[in-house]
């Protein structure tokens, strides 16, 4: 994600979490998170919304998916959201 490979960000985080192992809810949000920041690079704004709606609900003690999405919601002017 770092580097610019959004699609295989996408393709390896997606794959993490159909993992058995990968059950701890805090690095499964991390992943949903990342996986939102990919498609909102893409400019997939609707799937970068819905991965990070299922991070909150994935871990809804956690602030940084709060706070990703009011930075999605402010860069689209979506006050409503906020």
């Amino acid at each position: 994600m770092y580097y610019g490979h959004y699609d295989k960000c996408i393709e390896t985080l997606k794959a993490h979490l159909k993992m058995p192992t990968a059950g701890w809810p805090e690095e499964r949000c991390a992943s949903m998170r990342f996986i939102a920041k990919s498609y909102k690079q893409k400019g997939d704004i609707k799937s970068a919304k819905q991965w990070l709606y299922l991070s909150i609900a994935e871990c809804p003690g956690v602030r940084e998916p709060y706070y990703d999405m009011t930075l999605l919601a402010y860069d689209e002017n979506d006050w409503p959201l906020m």
